[in-house]
């Protein structure tokens, strides 16, 4: 029977609902359950028990960790990564040993490191928190390899560019990972996924709502603000910062992109220079900058008005600062014609894409990379 997993509540009832199930497709399909190849592992508040349900069967019960789908889990998330990560070096390592000796251009060893090491990241970057260590070390294996474990004669972030820009297309370890974990927004947000694990993103953003979070404008220096919706795992803490990097808008370039500007952790959008977040203006679905503005668009709703518009018995200060701040963000936007230039928010770009990653790499790298020319004489 191909490899499958299950999360049960730990009664022997749901085990014996399983295990029918199971029965059911072998008697459809022919293909039947291992019990010597099959484990189970006691989580949530039971980590550590020995107790054996079912003893009859030959199932392993291992008390710390067990290898799934080509993953090791374990109760104890650092020995997790440390399982997991160490034995995709090792790989690597050997990988890279292969190839170490023959005569390859440098090309031809960019291509090495982007299908045959980089590749067997993939599966292990996305669904795992990062471990910067690892990915260092990772790093350092690439630098060797390239270089022949010398000093290198172009600069890492000059090779990472692309062709146009006077690279080589090197991977860049790090902006790869990042793009990785960005791709996740696109599973939470977009329609085509419909799975449970949805909920783990919905419990953990209950306070302000998945499609609030990443249709925010939140830059990395101020992600700290993610303690105020009690952002607690560190997995999804780190898809938020990314994605705080990757989907930040540094400057607005057109009335259109003003109008649409999301009012809730927004860095363009402070008071006292902080991003802000009104949880009942949020329930009352108050979420654009263009909802503080009358119909014309040149003037902002005065407090009654407001308070009639949306039943809202908003603070004056809040709503006066609020329309401060817009009003401030109104008078930077740099743009021409009237400000009728096209806006497509970069989450959207993300959604009508089917090269998810793809796209924030290339974003992230453009950010990373550094223009040959900037390079010192010596070595351009």
């Amino acid at each position: 029977m191909p490899t499958t997993q299950h999360i049960l509540n730990g009664s022997k009832e749901a085990l014996l609902s399983v295990l029918k199930m199971l029965d059911d497709f072998s008697k459809v399909s022919g293909l039947k359950l291992n019990d010597r190849k099959t484990e189970a592992l006691w989580i949530g508040s039971r980590i550590g028990n020995d107790e054996m349900i079912l003893p009859g069967r030959e199932f392993k019960w291992p008390i710390s960790k067990v290898k799934t789908l080509g993953l090791w889990l374990s109760t104890n998330s650092e020995e997790s990564a440390l399982l997991n990560y160490n034995e995709k070096i090792e790989k690597i390592r050997k990988i890279l040993s292969c190839w170490k000796y023959r005569r390859l251009t440098l090309l031809g060893k960019i291509t090495v490191l982007k299908s045959l090491a980089a590749s067997q990241l993939v599966y292990l970057l996305s669904p795992l928190q990062s471990d910067s260590n690892a990915i260092n070390e990772i790093d350092k294996l690439f630098y060797q390899f390239l270089w022949n474990g010398r000093g290198d004669k172009i600069k890492w972030k000059v090779m990472i560019n692309d062709y146009g820009d006077g690279g080589l297309k090197l991977i860049d370890l790090i902006s790869f990972t990042k793009s990785l974990k960005a791709a996740w927004v696109k599973k939470c947000l977009g329609t085509t996924y419909k799975r449970k694990w949805k909920f783990f993103f919905d419990l953990h953003l209950q306070n302000c709502g998945p499609e609030n979070m990443f249709s925010c404008n939140l830059n990395v220096t101020d992600t700290d603000i993610l303690e105020t919706v009690k952002v607690t795992d560190p997995f999804l803490k780190e898809i938020l910062e990314i994605w705080a990097e990757v989907n930040c808008e540094h400057h607005i370039t057109s009335g259109v992109q003003f109008q649409e500007q999301n009012l809730w952790f927004n860095s363009l959008i402070t008071i006292g220079n902080k991003p802000v977040l009104f949880k009942g203006w949020l329930a009352k679905g108050i979420t654009k900058a263009k909802q503080l503005q009358k119909l014309d668009s040149s003037n902002y709703l005065s407090l009654n008005e407001f308070r009639s518009k949306y039943s809202l018995n908003a603070r004056p200060l809040s709503l006066y600062g609020m329309i401060s701040a817009v009003k401030l963000l109104g008078q930077s936007k740099t743009t021409a014609a009237g400000g009728t230039t096209k806006f497509e928010p970069f989450s959207t770009k993300l959604l009508n894409t089917k090269k998810v990653s793809s796209l924030g790499y290339k974003k992230l790298v453009k950010k990373e990379g550094l223009n040959p020319n900037q390079q010192p004489k010596e070595m351009a």
